[in-house]
């Protein structure tokens, strides 16, 4: 029911025994866990379990119906959920740049981010114009560009062909150094390879 901000040492997140109910169907149950500052977590289950609803009550979107959520006092969340959210009149760099509070960041410096991932020609085209698995890449870029100590990924790598996954992981586990990261996957290979600890819910959570 509660979710208060407290200063924790190494601790960025404590959830206590909390609670969510969808039209009778309990989806999280008494879920009790700590994310420590600057630790990488992989949540994972089956389909409908509760994962995603998880990372909503953890960003505050969604109200805990019992329990209570702890929270370091300058956690700063940038997330990449299962839409891709972007301003689809805009162009790729405009998508990042609306998300940057330092205006000084060069053009240049934007264009070379989207480079790492394959999308320096797509730049400055306007996001409409882009397919599926490049806009999931600019909303990847957007996500670790912003400023911030949270990171949350809910099935980020979806679209992706192997080939450009493996470039985008690579790209994505240079840029979480330091942050506290949350991703939602159904591939523990993904869990392996940012040596992540596996959060698994489990049918009632």
């Amino acid at each position: 029911m509660k979710q208060k901000r407290v200063s924790m040492d190494s601790i960025a997140i404590t959830l206590e025994k909390i609670e969510k109910e969808y039209e009778g169907r309990k989806v999280i149950d008494k879920l009790s866990y700590s994310f420590l500052a600057g630790s990488k977590t992989a949540i994972t289950a089956p389909s409908g379990v509760g994962k995603t609803t998880l990372l909503r009550l953890i960003l505050g979107l969604e109200k805990l119906d019992q329990g209570q959520i702890w929270y370091e006092k300058k956690l700063q969340a940038s997330v990449v959920f299962q839409e891709d959210r972007l301003l689809d009149y805009a162009s790729a760099l405009e998508n990042i740049r609306a998300v940057l509070p330092d205006k000084e960041i060069s053009d240049n410096k934007i264009c070379k981010e989207l480079s790492r991932v394959g999308l320096l020609d797509a730049a400055y085209r306007r996001v409409s114009l882009l397919s599926g698995g490049m806009k999931r890449r600019v909303a990847l870029v957007r996500a670790v560009l912003m400023p911030g100590n949270l990171l949350v990924l809910d099935e980020p790598f979806k679209g992706l062909d192997q080939e450009r996954k493996q470039q985008v992981m690579a790209y994505i586990k240079e840029k979480i150094e330091g942050r506290t990261f949350l991703l939602v996957t159904h591939e523990q290979e993904e869990a392996v390879y940012f040596g992540a600890e596996v959060l698994k819910l489990g049918k009632s959570g």
